[in-house]
């Protein structure tokens, strides 16, 4: 199952909720499922495009409004292939590199490609904190 970021956060409260109404988180844990659900999905909404950061990358592209609406299973090997395009075309375009660079770190083994997109977006934008935050976390796990 691949849901939208939309469907996560709805998956996730019902979960949070049934896990509430179980019993199974600790009575002191002060959780307002309906006010964190509204805060994520009012996050989403916002996104003009998918976030650099690996740890919040929607996988939809560059048009995150794409998600809500496309269930074709294949959609990701097409945002492979349009984002493979468009480096042949710019090898400079910094979002493309950072976002291949996000799907090649979910990929088995996909570490040292992640890497050198991830290092030659950096080598573009030297500053950005979220380019590093990925290298940094690709780091950490020792991949």
């Amino acid at each position: 199952m691949h849901p939208t970021p939309r469907g996560a956060v709805e998956i996730a409260a019902i979960l949070a909720e049934a896990a509430l109404v179980a019993g199974m988180l600790p009575p002191a844990t002060a959780l307002d499922v309906s006010r964190l659900r509204d805060e994520r999905l009012a996050a989403l909404a916002g996104l003009r495009a998918d976030p650099f950061d690996v740890s919040e990358w929607l996988g939809l592209g560059f048009d995150p409004a794409r998600g809500s609406a496309d269930r074709d299973l294949w959609k990701y090997e097409r945002l492979l292939e349009a984002l493979d395009a468009r480096l042949a075309a710019g090898p400079s375009d910094r979002a493309a590199l950072v976002y291949r660079g996000n799907a090649r770190y979910f990929e088995r083994d996909g570490g040292g490609a992640a890497r050198r997109d991830w290092e030659a977006a950096r080598a573009l934008a030297p500053e950005d904190p979220a380019i590093r935050a990925n290298l940094d976390r690709l780091a950490a796990e020792g991949r």
